[in-house]
């Protein structure tokens, strides 16, 4: 128990908040970060899908998706850590 205690005051966190331009359909900018959610794996913007035989624009329609979600609202980060692009 004492070990995890010492460890946790090792934990970067950190908080942003304010209005989100949507990147794509799982990145954000706040501020001057670039944010990438956790847990989620969205097509990234330009890419284009194939369901039943038809192509359609996944990438631009996740991106639409989020900014539906976000629509304006202040939107709050906590503790991130940079992953393998950035």
């Amino acid at each position: 128990l004492i070990l995890l205690a010492a460890r946790l005051d090792r934990i970067e966190t950190r908080k942003t908040e304010g209005a989100a331009v949507v990147n794509d359909g799982d990145t954000i900018t706040l501020g001057t970060e670039r944010i990438r959610m956790r847990g989620i794996d969205a097509p990234e913007y330009s890419q284009v899908c194939r369901k039943d035989g038809a192509d359609y624009p996944c990438g631009k329609l996740a991106r639409q998706s989020l900014v539906s979600l976000i629509s304006g609202k202040p939107v709050s980060c906590t503790g991130w850590q940079r992953d393998r692009y950035g």
